[in-house]
């Protein structure tokens, strides 16, 4: 199951980019780390359920370069919020960049 996800699964007609599956733990609930290189909808618990093993608790730890927490620094509480660094705004604009020439114009 775990090579499948890391080859790539088909999803509404495409396949996703192979992800990186780490087993952290085993037992009557595994625990795994997921990396992606997509952000398709709901894209984890949609792969999971295709393999036969829904999700029942998700932990989002970063969104490309940016990660919860600084290297070094210590958690942020619930509820609290961090200003972005220089570098993480650029990644964002990038990101945000690339979407806008990758979609196509619809409506004429």
């Amino acid at each position: 199951m775990l090579e499948l996800w890391r080859q790539g699964v088909i999803l509404e007609g495409r396949k996703t980019r192979p992800a990186q599956v780490r087993l952290l733990q085993r037992g009557s609930r595994t625990l795994l780390e997921i990396i992606i290189q997509e952000g398709r909808n709901r894209q984890i618990r949609r792969v999971a359920q295709q393999l036969g093993y829904p999700v029942i608790q998700l932990h989002r730890t970063a969104i490309g370069l940016i990660g919860l927490q600084l290297p070094g620094s210590t958690p942020l509480p619930k509820g609290q919020y961090r200003y972005l660094k220089d570098f993480e705004l650029l990644f964002l604009q990038e990101q945000i960049n690339l979407k806008a020439v990758q979609e196509p114009v619809s409506g004429f």
